[in-house]
């Protein structure tokens, strides 16, 4: 199963990230990187438009499907 989390460099995000991460693909964003070497991690900052269409283009020709969503942020 592939999965999106938002937020995963700290707090609920980071425990859902590590827990979730050994049965399935994760595609982490954040702003900082989290260091979990389990994960697929992909900086992005939400509240940049020009960062979000970038990082869209990227991650749609790298995971072109998602089986779940986890938005964190």
């Amino acid at each position: 199963m592939n999965l999106l989390i938002t937020g995963v460099s700290s707090g609920i995000g980071r425990a859902l990230t590590e827990s979730l991460s050994s049965e399935h693909h994760i595609v982490g964003i954040s702003r900082r990187n989290p260091a979990i070497p389990s994960i697929d991690w992909q900086e992005l900052d939400l509240s940049d438009s020009r960062m979000r269409k970038t990082w869209l283009e990227k991650a749609q020709a790298k995971t072109p499907s998602l089986d779940g969503l986890i938005l964190n942020a």
